[in-house]
Parts: C-alpha cells; structure tokens; sequence
C-alpha cells in the first residue's frame, strides 16, 4: 500500500477537488489518502472533504492552524502503507504517476523520488506555463544538495522506513523539505528522480511572499552547508541563525536585489538596471546555482 499524505489550508474547493481525484484514479489503486484540514474556519475546504465517501480517504481535522510541518508529521503517524508519498492540496498527479514511480523505485534500488514536474498557472484551465527537470542519480542528487533540494517535495515516493527513520519532518521553516532530504542523505538512503513529468504544479500568484522566499534560500544556504553535521543542527540553531543579525541585514540586501529585479521588469532604462542587476552578488549566486543543477543530471 502507498499512502498518500496531504495538508489542506487556503485551496479553492475546485483546486482540492482536482488533487484529489488526481489520487484516487490513479492505475495504480492500493493506496490510502490522509488528507490534514489545517483550517478549521476554512467551511469550503471542511465540508468538500467531508462528503467524500471513498473508503481509502481519512481526513483529519486540526482543532486550531499548526503549520505545515506539525500536519505532516500528524498524517505520517495514520499511515499504514508500506510506502508514503506526499501532495499538495492545489497539485495534481498524473494517472500513472504510482505506477511509474514504484517500478522506477525497484528497478534502480532506491529508498526515495521523486519527479520532473510541469507548471501550471491558477486559472480553471490549469494552463501548462514551464516544466522543470532535476537530476536523477543518487551519486547527482547527492552532489547538488550541498546548494538545494533537487527533489520537488510533493512528487516524493519513499519506503516508510525512510519517514520512521528520520521521525518525520523538523521545523527548519520555509525548508522542512530540504532539511529532510539531507537527513535522508546522511543516513545513507538512497534518493532520486523518474526522468518524466508526472506531477503537475500548480504556481499560484499568492502561495509565497518575497520575504519568505529570502527567507528560505538563507536558511537553506545555511543547513546546506551544515549537511555534514546535519543531524546536529537543531531547531533552536537554525531559528538562531535566522535572527541574527547578519541573517537579517541579509535579508534587506535580498529586498534590495527585489526592487532593483522588479524595476528591470517594467522596461524602464534596461540596460542601467541591467548592469545594476548584474553587480548584484545574489544574482551571481542564484545563476550558479541554476548551473550546478542543469549540469548534474
């Protein structure tokens, strides 16, 4: 059995509806659905989930908003599959993508995958807007997570083992993904990509502020170059790092690249903003690393 787990918080009732009959149609069918309602004011998302009627969905209801990670780590202690596999509320899979990532799992000996993913926009069309593609092999994955994740974290497919071993997921907030993915490295797991698009993501135009963004590619940058103490860095070190104060006069740097990248954008003076752009360091650094991904497929 695979079981599938969800949290479900702000979606439109339409884009929930799609995630989830994404997982129940799928070729393959011994799955269970653990589908977490963070929102308890949230009626649309409350009552949709609640007249689902397929045997193979339990939902449970959070009293109060706990976050992503603890609503994760709540549906990880139901699951009773041999197998786990994660999804987002706004997301949707591709019929096959179980069935191809199963079999892609056996034949290269894997414990955990994920998949190249197509975009898609939040219109009712779901408009297919870019496509993205990671590298596959472990010894490739293993490399490229010293910078970020290269595992989109709702494609993952993974022996259970894996979330018992790791005990779930750790609140290193905006990055619990990436905090994962290198514990999981650690302890000599062995990871990867199905090299097709079986996932399609949906880019929704509000799911993630500029400060978080700055906020998440810090600490990312942070625990990536603690991946060989990993298990080490608590909590508590990486909510220290994030306010202290060279994180924070960071982060001012990060709004500033912000400003200078949205003036470039409205065509005003280009070659100026330009060149202002480009004497940024984190453009520098945003662009090597797109690099180091494409290069180690």
């Amino acid at each position: 059995m695979i079981s599938v787990v969800m949290s479900a918080y702000n979606e439109k009732r339409e884009e929930l509806r799609k995630s989830v009959e994404s997982i129940l149609n799928q070729t393959y069918q011994d799955i269970e659905v653990i589908v977490v309602s963070d929102n308890p004011n949230n009626e649309v998302i409350n009552n949709y989930l609640d007249s689902l009627t397929d045997p193979r969905v339990k939902v449970i209801h959070n009293e109060q908003n706990i976050g992503l990670v603890a609503s994760l780590n709540r549906a990880l202690k139901e699951v009773r599959g041999e197998y786990v596999a994660r999804m987002d509320a706004d997301d949707m899979c591709s019929p096959v993508r179980f069935e191809k990532q199963l079999k892609y799992l056996y034949d290269n000996n894997l414990d955990m995958i994920g998949s190249w993913m197509t975009l898609i926009d939040d219109s009712e069309n779901d408009k297919v807007i870019g496509k993205l593609e990671y590298p596959t092999t472990s010894e490739s994955i293993n490399k490229c997570l010293k910078y970020d994740s290269v595992m989109p974290h709702p494609t993952w497919l993974g022996k259970r083992e894996v979330f018992d071993k790791l005990n779930g997921y750790r609140n290193a907030k905006y990055c619990e993904d990436y905090d994962f993915l290198l514990r999981a490295s650690y302890e000599g797991f062995k990871l990867g990509n199905i090299p097709e698009y079986c996932f399609k993501c949906r880019i929704r135009s509000n799911s993630v502020t500029r400060s978080n963004r700055s906020k998440q590619l810090l600490l990312s940058r942070y625990i990536g170059k603690n991946k060989n103490r990993i298990n080490d860095v608590t909590e508590k070190e990486m909510e220290d790092f994030m306010n202290s104060e060279k994180t924070q006069t960071e982060l001012k740097y990060f709004e500033h690249f912000d400003d200078i990248r949205a003036e470039f954008n409205k065509g005003n003076n280009k070659l100026i903003n330009g060149l202002k752009l480009m004497t940024n360091k984190y453009f520098w650094i945003v662009r090597i690393q797109r690099l180091v991904f494409k290069y180690s497929k």
